[in-house]
């Protein structure tokens, strides 16, 4: 009987997509402001080891960095910039966004895809958005987490897409500090 090898080390960092909705449902109730309070907690949470990436979707998805990338100086300024000049505009398709999302994703280390939506879309079916998380969660190492944001959600959606990826789903309402709950729901997504 030998002891085997040592287990996995914790230290080796995650890797993050922070996928938010900028369509034109975001502006109701200050939905785009909550989201990025609530992303900013998100990203002060990150250790040198993370990498991240921020993709932005109406119909269309569009990367920040096109890499996944440290929280550098560089990268927060980047980032932070991007974040304030954000508009809400357009119409809702999540599907292309998740496709988007999961090229990240690599065998070798976990990918946690964080939607922040209130998952009201007017393009993608849930089949299709189904069938789509149980081809990539089942072949990669990667889960979905759903946050949706603002008092009007499609909860039965954000729910069901966080549920076939192994994921979960929390719900911010305006008004909401999500400051307090970001480090839970950040040692949530490590185990």
């Amino acid at each position: 009987i030998t002891s085997g090898e040592d287990g996995e080390k914790l230290d080796k960092g995650s890797d993050y997509v922070f996928v938010l909705d900028i369509s034109g449902s975001m502006i109701n109730e200050g939905k785009l402001a909550q989201s990025r309070k609530t992303i900013n907690s998100f990203i002060n949470l990150l250790g040198e080891k993370d990498r991240f990436e921020l993709i932005t979707f109406n119909t269309m998805p569009e990367s920040l960095f096109n890499k996944l990338t440290t929280p550098s100086p560089e990268a927060m300024m980047k980032f932070q910039n991007a974040l304030k000049n954000l508009q809400a505009r357009g119409g809702t398709s999540i599907e292309p966004a998740l496709n988007l999302a999961y090229k990240y994703a690599n065998p070798e280390k976990n990918l946690n895809i964080i939607i922040l939506s209130d998952g009201i879309d007017q393009a993608s079916y849930p089949k299709s958005l189904i069938d789509l998380m149980k081809t990539y969660s089942s072949s990669l190492n990667a889960r979905t987490f759903c946050v949706g944001v603002g008092n009007e959600v499609n909860k039965s959606l954000l729910n069901r897409i966080a549920q076939e990826s192994g994921g979960f789903a929390a719900f911010i309402s305006n008004g909401d500090d999500f400051n307090n709950h970001a480090e839970l729901f950040f040692k949530k997504l490590m185990k």
